[in-house]
């Protein structure tokens, strides 16, 4: 029997048509017959943390399994902050891991560690139970690689066996529409929140909010920000809230943890409710068959959106502002990826409300910074212009991302570091204004740091963004964008909000 060979047949039999493969001896032999393989696409990192953020993304793009394949050791366990995206994303990432044979487990031979079960409850491990809603972890025990263990022949692609869209394995999630039918008939005063939800819900889940007059927030990833009358955070007021899709980005989903008159019903795709006080979640509805028993006059604008829209010609320099500019820069029919976590809030807030058919898309699972970058490349190739906003300490986090562009630098890939020099979120947070100056260093993490030389590292373009002018001339090629707003005015905007 050949464990490399059946563990690549099972890969492509789930329907993957994709493989990130990252360097090593101990995969050496599943990465030959990875290339034996005909008709699919494969992708090359040094790096296992990079590569398996990158591969995340291109799931997330391409809605079908893609397998990340690493040697054995430690390798495997910088996989995990991937997986456990990937789990609350509901992502159908494949872990292709090579392993040392079992007689060298528990040895402390070089390169083995206990691989068996290493993501724990984050990662699915009997390929016949996996239903392409979370990860999928693969350990193969492999001898070292020899000339004779090497693949010589081309590898054919079995029928797939499960469909790669993960979406086709609804069929086992059970319909609660009679259950959120039960909350609308009590909810008299009614607010929804839409985070990420998938494209082909996106009409249905519109027209349910708008055939109702239903007051809502709906945040870029979920494709109706712009098609509804979206109310900005401050706006959200009300004693029953539906939430559809992913968590939001802003602060009033936190703050509900402590308003438990508020009663909160989700509808999520990965059934969890994401609050620790009592909630109702379930994964599935069938929008068109839900009525809402009240009337509601519909809202046409918002007043903190004409206070917004006053403010940013007055602080041209704060990032709220450059958010409003770099949403009017960014072409129609772009990709924009939006990361975490303040340039997405920001995002929210400020980005103009004209439809120009963005595809919006943010790493809102666990809300982490790492991974940001690689993620939003994954997701950007083939994309003809794409635009990713990332904070400095993210940007800091991924430095190895741009790696990939080496081999896809035709494509107008932009990049934005917005540098205000720290974490400067955790100023928001009253604790952290009110504790010490040390306390405030550790936890802000103030810098002088410029994003020129990593620009310059990887021979992409670069621009110091003083105005919004220097938006209107970016280069043809990938290229780095860096903005340093103005922290004073910044505050400003913010308090006035």
């Amino acid at each position: 029997m050949n464990v490399a060979k059946d563990a690549v047949r099972v890969c492509l039999e789930l329907g993957a048509r994709e493989f990130v493969i990252c360097s090593g001896a101990r995969n050496l032999e599943l990465i030959s017959l990875i290339h034996s393989v005909d008709n699919i696409n494969t992708h090359h990192f040094p790096e296992e943390r990079s590569a398996a953020f990158f591969a995340m993304g291109r799931s997330i793009k391409t809605r079908a399994p893609i397998v990340v394949v690493t040697t054995s050791g430690t390798a495997v366990a910088e996989l995990l902050p991937a997986v456990i995206e990937s789990f609350y994303q509901s992502i159908p990432l494949i872990l292709l891991t090579a392993d040392r044979p079992k007689r060298f487990h528990g040895t402390g031979s070089p390169q083995t560690i206990n691989q068996i079960n290493i993501f724990g409850s984050y990662a699915e491990n009997n390929t016949m139970e996996w239903s392409a809603t979370m990860p999928l972890h693969i350990n193969v025990c492999l001898e070292e690689p020899s000339k004779d263990s090497l693949n010589k022949e081309k590898t054919q692609i079995p029928r797939t066996t499960t469909l790669p869209n993960p979406t086709e394995s609804t069929h086992q999630i059970s319909v609660d529409t009679e259950h959120l039918q039960s909350f609308l008939n009590k909810a008299s005063d009614l607010f929804v929140l839409v985070g990420n939800i998938n494209e082909d819900l996106q009409d249905d889940v519109y027209n349910f909010i708008s055939i109702n007059n239903l007051s809502v927030y709906a945040e870029s990833i979920s494709g109706l920000r712009e098609r509804l009358t979206s109310a900005l955070p401050s706006d959200i007021s009300s004693k029953f809230i539906l939430r559809i899709g992913s968590l939001p980005s802003c602060r009033y989903w936190r703050d509900l943890e402590s308003e438990e008159s508020i009663e909160v019903f989700s509808v999520t795709s990965n059934g969890l409710p994401g609050l620790s006080r009592e909630s109702i979640a379930v994964r599935k509805v069938n929008w068109n068959e839900l009525s809402y028993p009240f009337s509601n006059e519909v809202k046409k604008r918002y007043n903190s959106i004409t206070l917004l829209d006053a403010l940013i010609p007055k602080y041209p320099n704060s990032e709220i502002s450059w958010f409003r500019r770099l949403s009017e820069s960014i072409p129609e029919n772009s990709m924009v990826f939006l990361g975490n976590s303040m340039p997405t809030r920001e995002w929210e807030i400020a980005a103009i409300r004209t439809n120009k058919n963005l595809k919006c898309y943010s790493n809102r699972g666990t809300n982490g910074i790492d991974g940001n970058i690689s993620t939003f490349l994954g997701v950007a190739l083939n994309e003809e212009e794409s635009w990713g906003i990332f904070g400095d300490l993210t940007t800091m986090y991924d430095l190895f991302a741009p790696w990939i562009l080496k081999n896809h630098n035709n494509k107008n890939i932009r990049i934005v570091v917005i540098n205000n020099g720290g974490g400067k979120i955790f100023s928001r947070l009253p604790a952290v204004r009110s504790s010490s100056y040390k306390v405030k260093e550790s936890i802000m993490n103030h810098h002088n740091i410029s994003f020129e030389s990593w620009a310059s590292m990887w021979g992409i373009n670069y621009i110091n963004a003083m105005t919004p002018n220097d938006l209107n001339n970016i280069p043809k090629g990938p290229t780095i964008i860096e903005i340093k707003p103005d922290p004073e005015s910044s505050e400003v905007i913010w308090n006035k909000l």
